[in-house]
């Protein structure tokens, strides 16, 4: 039977997902906004003479950045405020409605909280994106491709992270290796380095499925390679934008939990109980990191770090999943 730390756990996490479409929608068209400054013939001058800090410089800057995820920041603040609400509710002992206006943009601890998460979210994204850029523009530099081409697949997978970029790669490597398209030399390397075992075509789970029956074939035309490559970025694209905004929507949750209680505290809401405890609470399945499986369980003051430094669950990790059940004890 479930614990109530268990349940608690669910329906917090059950209510962030139901607004992580909202938030992935917005985040796309973000990167929409960030694409249509990647295009001109200035764009593809400077893609031809390498010079990859005239285009971050042109087209995103910080300004550029902010503009494009305006939408983006203000819905997870919304979150964040809706959160503090939320979990205000859920305080025991507290008059309904007391420490719904917990979130109070005048309130300095607000204030520099989201400030510290809307910074965290955005130096992340502008950090991946821009190292993206320079990776396509490098990659396009050394295969000899045109400036035009290397703009169009700048503007292809603009949304992506550098490892996810190394991840289309290897599928397609690995669907070359299948499909006989391979030079001997290729082949070679690759077997050497153990991607014929690890990196099999077939065992990428974001591949779109309905070519499974042509790649066990074989025997492939370089076009079915580039469709299927297109069809795994697209795929990729996706799942990195509804992976960003659940971890923007969960963190925005966590974040307005800690305010709710501490706005309680504050405002005298919790008589003798005043002293406030936090304890780590996470999923425990195969996913949990190492790390924060050492954290189950652990408890701390509200106003204390955890162990490993944090001071909300998963802060200083991406896509981290665990909680903090925060409770009062008796002075």
């Amino acid at each position: 039977m479930p614990s109530k730390a268990d349940l608690f756990w669910r329906r917090v996490h059950a209510r962030a997902s139901a607004l992580v479409p909202e938030s992935t929608r917005d985040f796309l068209r973000a990167f929409d906004v960030l694409r249509s400054n990647l295009t001109g013939r200035q764009i593809e001058e400077w893609i031809a003479a390498g010079a990859v800090d005239r285009v971050i410089a042109y087209a995103l800057t910080d300004a550029d950045f902010a503009t494009a995820f305006s939408g983006y920041r203000a819905r997870i603040q919304l979150v964040t405020r809706d959160a503090a609400a939320y979990f205000g509710k859920t305080i025991p002992g507290v008059p309904a409605k007391t420490v719904g206006v917990a979130f109070d943009y005048l309130n300095p601890r607000v204030v520099d909280a989201v400030r510290q998460l809307d910074s965290k979210m955005m130096q992340t994204l502008a950090t991946d994106t821009r190292q993206t850029v320079r990776d396509i523009i490098q990659k396009g530099l050394e295969s000899g491709a045109g400036p035009r081409q290397t703009a169009r697949a700048l503007r292809d997978v603009l949304a992506l992270s550098p490892n996810q970029l190394a991840a289309i790669e290897h599928y397609r490597d690995a669907v070359r290796f299948k499909g006989g398209l391979m030079s001997e030399t290729e082949r070679a390397a690759w077997i050497e380095q153990g991607f014929d075992k690890t990196r099999r075509a077939l065992g990428y789970e974001l591949r779109d499925k309905r070519f499974d029956g042509i790649t066990k074939r074989g025997a492939l035309r370089p076009a079915q390679v580039d469709k299927m490559e297109a069809a795994y970025r697209s795929r990729m694209i996706a799942f990195n934008a509804e992976t960003n905004a659940r971890t923007a929507t969960l963190d925005a949750f966590k974040l307005g939990q800690e305010l709710s209680w501490k706005d309680a505290k504050d405002k005298g809401l919790l008589g003798e109980r005043d002293v406030l405890v936090k304890q780590w609470k996470g999923v425990m399945d195969d996913r949990e990191r190492e790390e924060h499986i050492a954290m189950e369980g652990e408890t701390v003051p509200i106003d204390s770090r955890y162990s490993n430094d944090e001071m909300i669950p998963g802060e200083s990790t991406y896509n981290c999943r665990c909680l903090s059940i925060v409770y009062a004890r008796m002075a």
